[in-house]
């Protein structure tokens, strides 16, 4: 537990003081026995520990031994609610898969579907995560949320069908953004995510760019050749398998002979706030379209694999500094909610401080809260995570270590704006 807390009559300011073996910025290389100081939840000093208690010799303070201090990681893409789904035992297929999580979501209760949302939010910080964009159907939930203390980006999903009440869980989606944004929540922002462009119409897709302006859009593009073949030429398995199971027997469209993104552009709806999920096939200039919106890119490492999805060109992302992020999906129980194994992934592609990157600042900068959260700065929202390490760990070898090494066991404390959270 932390002393009690200190307040400075000279600064009026209530102070804390944590210190490690490591400082890792993230916005800046690993300072050896750092310290930070915090008041009302933001960072206010930053550096090494002997300077730091110089300045502020009367601050209560708490020492990590053995230990790096650094910013939480921001998950940019789970479904909470599917923690409950089941595997069936078959054959990873994504179509099969899509089936089973639509089911699911049918199922689902109001409690259930609170339960999987607290249990999620318990893994993810027990991971070191202090920021999520989750995606999921928030109804008779969005109360409970008020007591989480992760930060959280919520997106009600939708998804369309033949179904004669698809306009009415539209507008209910519209009413969870409204519900959200009404309660001016310091921790809760809203998005909203529209599957993807083969799962909603383009008229209604079109109706979303026009009146969600303000709040990020998230949607999956470009991750599956079945969705590469549908786009281009109206076969493969969405049109013969999840068109017909979604009631659109008679609806298949022409072929666009366009790939997705060239789709999601031609109706506007690519721009520095769409997050798009996937980006694992790109045709000749979707990189180039990418880069001209400013469209940030969610990667799921282990889904895409687990699924068979294809080989993320990230190293073509990178180059092109396009903004990544990661997120873990929603694979069920079959899978954890920790980035650092999502991590390990990239480990052939980029360098340890381009994954931690993406792992923190990077994700923070996908949900437009680069300015708040993401890195250890002056001015920014103290979310911090202890993660312990070997003692004898040099400054060259931190952030490999890191990677390679991190599980739930090593974190050890994680901070809220500036507050312990208890895990």
């Amino acid at each position: 537990m932390l002393p009690p807390i200190f307040r400075s009559d000279t600064l009026g300011f209530v102070l804390k003081l944590l210190s490690a073996q490591y400082l890792l910025p993230i916005s800046e290389g690993p300072i050896p026995e750092g310290a930070v100081v915090i008041a009302e939840g933001k960072i206010v000093e930053i550096g090494p520990l002997s300077k730091i208690r110089e300045k502020y010799p009367d601050a209560p303070s708490e020492e990590f031994n053995n230990t790096v201090l650094m910013p939480g990681l921001v998950n940019t893409d789970t479904h909470l609610e599917l923690l409950s789904l089941e595997d069936d035992g078959r054959e990873p297929n994504f179509i099969d898969w899509f089936f089973a999580r639509l089911e699911h979501k049918q199922r689902l209760t109001p409690t259930e579907r609170r339960a999987n949302l607290s249990e999620g939010v318990r893994h993810l910080l027990q991971c070191g995560t202090t920021t999520v964009g989750d995606v999921g159907d928030y109804t008779g939930a969005l109360s409970h949320l008020d007591d989480f203390p992760i930060r959280m980006t919520l997106f009600p999903e939708i998804l369309t069908s033949a179904e004669a009440d698809v306009q009415d869980r539209y507008q209910a989606s519209l009413a969870l953004v409204e519900e959200i944004i009404g309660k001016q929540s310091p921790r809760l922002t809203a998005g909203i995510a529209p599957y993807s462009a083969y799962t909603v119409s383009k008229n209604l897709l079109k109706v979303i760019g026009q009146q969600a302006t303000q709040i990020p859009i998230k949607i999956h593009a470009s991750e599956s050749f079945a969705e590469m073949q549908f786009f281009f030429e109206s076969t493969g398995e969405i049109a013969e398998r999840l068109f017909p199971r979604l009631g659109w027997t008679n609806s298949l469209p022409p072929p666009h002979r366009k790939t997705p993104i060239q789709f999601l552009d031609s109706i506007h709806l690519l721009s520095n706030r769409s997050l798009l999920v996937g980006c694992l096939h790109l045709a000749e200039g979707d990189l180039q379209t990418l880069v001209k919106r400013q469209t940030p890119v969610v990667l799921t490492p282990r889904a895409q694999k687990y699924l068979k999805l294809g080989e993320s060109p990230i190293g073509k992302l990178k180059k092109a500094k396009i903004k990544i992020g990661l997120g873990t999906n929603g694979l069920g129980p079959k899978q954890s909610l920790s980035l650092w194994e999502e991590m390990r992934l990239l480990a052939e592609d980029l360098k340890p401080e381009e994954i931690l990157q993406i792992a923190t600042l990077g994700g923070a900068t996908v949900l437009g809260q680069e300015k708040e959260i993401g890195s250890m700065e002056l001015g920014k929202r103290a979310d911090l995570i202890a993660v312990k390490i070997s003692p004898k760990t040099s400054r060259k070898d931190l952030i490999p270590h890191l990677i390679d090494r991190t599980t739930e066991r090593e974190i050890a404390s994680v901070f809220i704006d500036g507050e312990k959270v208890r895990i």
